[in-house]
């Protein structure tokens, strides 16, 4: 009973009644950051399940592109929200030395959040930005369909903090949010790597 009470305290709601937990998840799922994902995938929630050792979960359902249905549980604790949510998730000590900009209101210092978290990634405006910690393809962080995607179809890549100066530390003037997909593309090579590169593909497809 103390767990569930402090997770209705996390979600600002005090009730022991499962019907009140679903609603309130499926109000969170009427959020921004979730709509594209309810609105192609048919993201929904179907029910909960008690775990030994997870407690009770949150059953996320969506439709798969090949007819499928596949499942996610979410501890209630760690279902995201909204984008602060996912903020504090990714910044967590033990992250990557994140811990120096946990403090959302400091990382958004007056400013409107979706400039600071943007809907779209600022790379490509065609990937949508998934701040749900939901991978909806299985593992590979939607990486093949960013990379086959043509020019006007909107696709999805997992948010991720990236460094603006990769030589310097995680500071709140030295990141900005991006899609994971550039991201790696990004730390893979150098910016002259990968100029050369652009420029070498622009030369075969000259040839060709």
């Amino acid at each position: 009973m103390v767990y569930m009470n402090a997770y209705f305290e996390f979600f600002g709601v005090t009730s022991s009644g499962d019907g009140i937990k679903i609603q309130t998840v499926k109000d969170a799922l009427s959020n921004n950051i979730y709509k594209y994902f309810v609105n192609r995938y048919n993201l929904r929630v179907g029910g909960i399940e008690v775990f030994k050792r997870r407690g009770r979960c949150i059953v996320l359902k969506w439709d798969m592109e090949d007819g499928g249905v596949n499942t996610r549980y979410v501890e209630m604790n760690k279902f995201i929200r909204n984008k602060r949510d996912w903020w504090v998730n990714v910044t967590r000590k033990s992250c990557k030395k994140r811990g120096d900009i946990k403090n959302y209101d400091l990382l958004l210092n007056g400013r409107k959040e979706d400039i600071i978290l943007p809907d779209r990634c600022p790379m490509d405006d065609n990937i949508v930005l998934n701040y749900t910690a939901i991978d909806f393809t299985g593992g590979n962080q939607n990486i093949f369909e960013c990379k086959k995607k043509s020019k006007g179809n909107i696709t999805w890549s997992m948010a991720s903090i990236d460094r603006v100066d990769s030589t310097k530390p995680y500071s709140y003037d030295n990141i900005e949010v991006v899609s994971k997909y550039y991201n790696t593309l990004k730390g893979c090579a150098s910016f002259e790597q990968l100029s050369k590169l652009y420029h070498y593909q622009l030369k075969q497809r000259s040839i060709i």
